[in-house]
C-alpha cells in the first residue's frame, strides 16, 4: 500500500522490477495503482483551475523562488510596498497603536502648545523691554543711574577713605559724592580749622590735621638746577629746615658783612656771555664720566674714599684726548670752587668743586674731581662739564 500523502513512498511499498528477472506480480501492479489513487485524490479535480497545469496556476501568484507576485496582491484590491499616502483611504483610522512612533503626537501638541505660549510671552517681553535693549547699550538712551549701581559685593574690596576708614559704598553714587566731597575739602583746605578736625595719618606714619591740604614733606621740588642748597632737599619741609638752618644764620651774615665790607673794585656788575646758556665761562666741555655712589644711594652717610667715595666724579676723556695731553691742558684749568654739572641720565645736578685730583700713570691717566656734596645716583655712562661759577668774586674789604 502507497504511504503518500503521509510519506514518500520506497522500494518496500512499491516494489522494484527488473527486467526479464522479477516477474510482474500482482503485488507490484497494486502498489502502482494505489500511490496513482493516493496522488489524485491528494490533488483533487480541478487542480490547473482556468490555466493549463497546476505549475501555471501557481505562476500566476508566486514567483520562482515563492514570493508572491505584487500583480497578484494588487489583483485583490490590496496595495504593494513601500505603501504610499494614495494607497491609503482618508476614513482608514489606522490606530496610533500599530504605528511605530518615537513620540507620541499628543506629546508634540502639547510641546507645541506650550512653546508658542512661551513665544508669546517671549515677544510680548521684546516689544515692550527687549526694545530698550540695543539703545541702552549703545547708550542712547535708557541709561543706567550711578544711584542704581553697586561698588561690589565683596567686603574686603569696599574704598577707604583719607582717615582709613570705609567710604559711603551704598551704591556707586554715593562713593563718588563722598570722594568728590573729600576731594573737595582737599582743595579748600587753607590751614583754617573749621567743623570737625581729624589727624590724617601718613604712609610713614607722620600726623597732620585735616584741615591742611598737604604736610610740606609731601610737596616735591625739582633740586635739578640747585646751586647752593642740598640736591637732597627734594621737598618742601626738607628745604624749609635747610633755609632755616642756613639763610638766616650764615647766608643773612654774609649778605651783612656785603653791605658793611663787600665793595667792588669797579664798581659795575659782572656780564655774563649768552652764549654759554646760564652757564659761567666754560672750562671743561661735556665729556664722559663716573659718578661713584658706594651704596647706591641707601647709605646715610658718604662713603669716603680718594678714588671711589660717594663725593668723587671721574671724568673719562677719549683716548685721543688723553695721549695728546689735550685733556690735560683742560684739566689743570680747574680750580676749587668752579661748577662741575654733571649728568646721571634721568637728571643733571650741578656741584661746587672742593677738591681735584690728578694721576699721570702711563697709559692710565686718572681726572678725578671731588664735589661738596654726595652724588645722587651712581652712573657708569654719566657725561660732566665744568664752568666758571656765575658770580664776582672782584672785591675788596674795609677790615
Amino acid at each position: 500500500m502507497s504511504n503518500f500523502p503521509n510519506n514518500f513512498d520506497d522500494d518496500t511499498t512499491l516494489p522494484f522490477v527488473n527486467d526479464n528477472i522479477t516477474e510482474i506480480g500482482g503485488d507490484a501492479i497494486n502498489a502502482l495503482r494505489d500511490a496513482a489513487f493516493a496522488i489524485e485524490q491528494n490533488i483533487g479535480l480541478g487542480a490547473q483551475g482556468t490555466t493549463s497545469s497546476i505549475a501555471a496556476r501557481l505562476g500566476v501568484a508566486l514567483n520562482p523562488d515563492g514570493t508572491l507576485k505584487p500583480s497578484a496582491i494588487t489583483g485583490l484590491g490590496l496595495v504593494t510596498l513601500p505603501i504610499t499616502n494614495d494607497q491609503i483611504a482618508d476614513w482608514a483610522q489606522i490606530p496610533e497603536r500599530k504605528l511605530v512612533l518615537q513620540h507620541r503626537t499628543q506629546d508634540l501638541f502639547n510641546y507645541i502648545r506650550d512653546l508658542s505660549s512661551d513665544v508669546n510671552l517671549a515677544l510680548g517681553w521684546v516689544s515692550v523691554t527687549g526694545i530698550k535693549l540695543d539703545p541702552h547699550l549703545l547708550g542712547a538712551i535708557y541709561r543706567h543711574q550711578m544711584s542704581q549701581i553697586d561698588v561690589t559685593t565683596v567686603e574686603s574690596d569696599l574704598l577707604i577713605n583719607n582717615l582709613r576708614t570705609l567710604r559711603n559704598n551704598v551704591n556707586s553714587y554715593e562713593l563718588v559724592a563722598d570722594m568728590n566731597a573729600e576731594l573737595l575739602a582737599h582743595q579748600w583746605a587753607d590751614g583754617s580749622a573749621f567743623g570737625t578736625l581729624h589727624n590724617i595719618v601718613t604712609n610713614n606714619g607722620s600726623s597732620y590735621q585735616s584741615y591742611y591740604a598737604h604736610p610740606a614733606s609731601g610737596i616735591n621740588l625739582n633740586v635739578s638746577r640747585f646751586n647752593n642748597i642740598l640736591q637732597s632737599a627734594n621737598n618742601v619741609q626738607l628745604f624749609a629746615e635747610f633755609i632755616d638752618q642756613n639763610s638766616i644764620f650764615v647766608l643773612g651774615t654774609r649778605i651783612q658783612n656785603l653791605y658793611t665790607a663787600g665793595i667792588s673794585r669797579v664798581s659795575r656788575s659782572s656780564v655774563i656771555d649768552p652764549t654759554q646758556d646760564g652757564y659761567g665761562q666754560g672750562i671743561i666741555p661735556p665729556t664722559a664720566a663716573i659718578a661713584y655712589l658706594k651704596n647706591i644711594g641707601n647709605s646715610g652717610s658718604p662713603y669716603d674714599n680718594i678714588d671711589t667715595g660717594d663725593d668723587i666724579i671721574e671724568f673719562k676723556p677719549a683716548l685721543g684726548e688723553q695721549t695728546t695731553n689735550n685733556f690735560d691742558a683742560k684739566f689743570a684749568l680747574v680750580r676749587v670752587g668752579d661748577i662741575i654739572r654733571i649728568n646721571y641720565g634721568p637728571l643733571e645736578v650741578p656741584y661746587l668743586i672742593k677738591e681735584k685730583k690728578y694721576s699721570g700713570t702711563s697709559g692710565a691717566k686718572k681726572y678725578l674731581v671731588r664735589i661738596a656734596g654726595k652724588n645722587q645716583m651712581y652712573a657708569a655712562n654719566a657725561v660732566a662739564r665744568i664752568d666758571k661759577p656765575l658770580f664776582n668774586n672782584n672785591k675788596y674789604t674795609t677790615n
